[in-house]
């Protein structure tokens, strides 16, 4: 082999190299949109755990009502027992009985009025479940854009790796035949 092979061989591999060069360019933009894409994702989770956050106090606070409807609710059978064994009392005088069904219709009237307040906790509880959900179909749908991107970088990552093979093998042809 003389020099003037050698020389073209040379410049087939410097044509090579510059497109490889020009490859990693385009892979570096695209790695450089991938960090955009995942700053972007890591703000969205942040936002979903805030919202989660807020879930979980309304939560605390639909609990911690339930608690309160629940004491109130014994104390109205506690109440609705009291007036079952009244009833049962032929001695007792219908006055007697008419002022426990007052005080029965009274602590009924409180219990409506807690459970109209905990449906409307569950109704704030309903709508900050659809604001989640909307929220992480949001990051399913970034992550599933990043996936695409990332499958992308690995096929491109393949393509260089076999020019990078191609070249190592050029080179060793050269090496051997210069030897």
């Amino acid at each position: 082999m003389d020099l003037s092979e050698v020389s073209v061989d040379l410049c087939e591999v410097s044509a090579d190299l510059s497109e490889l060069s020009v490859d990693l360019s385009e892979i570096s933009v695209d790695l450089s949109d991938v960090i955009v894409d995942l700053r972007e994702v890591s703000v969205d989770l942040s936002e979903v755990s805030v919202d989660l956050s807020v879930v979980s106090a309304d939560l605390s606070e639909v609990r911690a009502d339930f608690s309160e409807v629940s004491t109130e609710l014994s104390e109205v059978s506690v109440d609705l027992s009291e007036l079952r064994l009244d009833l049962s009392e032929v001695s007792v005088d219908l006055s007697e009985v008419s002022a426990d069904l007052s005080e029965v219709r009274s602590d009924l009237r409180e219990v409506s009025a807690d459970l109209s307040e905990v449906s409307m906790d569950l109704s704030e509880v309903s709508v900050d479940l659809r604001e989640v959900s909307v929220d992480l179909s949001e990051v399913s749908v970034d992550l599933s854009e990043l996936s695409v991107d990332l499958s992308e970088l690995r096929m491109d990552f393949s393509e260089v790796s076999a020019d990078l093979s191609e070249v190592s093998e050029v080179l060793s042809e050269l090496r051997a035949d210069l030897s």
